[in-house]
């Protein structure tokens, strides 16, 4: 399975946006540079630059996953998602495409999920500020929060460190914004399929409503 994730920022007062297209492998009629041009690292520090300097925002993620079939065949399954951030340690996201209905509430002190589908909740324990819980969702858990990549204070140096690659592929319009897509590989998933993207798992494996947290407290509304 290979993954696009296609990110569109929308921040009041932000006057350019940056959509971010994470994929590991070269796309059709597009030579894939080697190393990473500068230009595509000052847009991807310009974006993250920007969000680590806001105390509170609100933005909308679009993520894709493809999975090519035996036959060639492509499928896709988008999965938008809508978050409010409030820094140090407050997230709300909302999740909702062709393979999951999932809400995340971290407070500060609990991470809750919530499955509307099924009307189930499961909540745990969390670490005190929005990057450690990050990083436990993600490696005590295997739960990955919607569009986390670009929620990390250093977002940038974290993505950049991954990637093994990087160029601007031009402008476009994203919804009635206009915004510059900036293409990175991830160094791990270069030539391979079923691969990684950035530093996030395949949302199939990260997003299961039915998984209960370890510790956690699990009942219908």
């Amino acid at each position: 399975m290979n993954r696009v994730y296609c990110f569109a920022l929308r921040i009041i007062s932000l006057a350019a946006l940056t959509m971010l297209v994470l994929a590991g492998w070269p796309q059709p009629g597009h030579a894939q540079p080697a190393g990473i041009e500068p230009q595509a690292e000052k847009l991807l520090r310009r974006m993250s630059d920007y969000l680590a300097s806001r105390q509170q925002f609100t933005l909308k993620a679009e993520s894709t996953l493809e999975v090519v079939l035996t036959s060639g065949q492509k499928l896709q399954y988008d999965s938008p998602a809508t978050l409010m951030v409030s820094r140090p340690n407050k997230l709300r996201a909302h999740r909702k495409g062709d393979l999951a209905n999932q809400e995340f509430f971290y407070d500060g002190k609990t991470l809750t999920l919530y499955n509307p589908r099924e009307n189930l909740y499961a909540t745990t324990a969390a670490p005190p500020t929005l990057d450690e819980t990050l990083d436990f969702a993600r490696e005590k858990l295997d739960i990955i929060a919607p569009a986390a990549e670009i929620l990390y204070k250093n977002a940038a140096e974290r993505m950049l460190k991954e990637a093994s690659s990087g160029f601007v592929v031009g402008p476009s319009v994203v919804g009635v914004s206009k915004v510059l897509i900036s293409r990175f590989a991830d160094r791990k998933s270069t030539g391979r399929s079923g691969s990684r993207t950035g530093t996030s798992r395949c949302p199939a494996n990260s997003s299961s409503p039915r998984k209960r947290l370890p510790g956690s407290r699990s009942s219908p509304y």
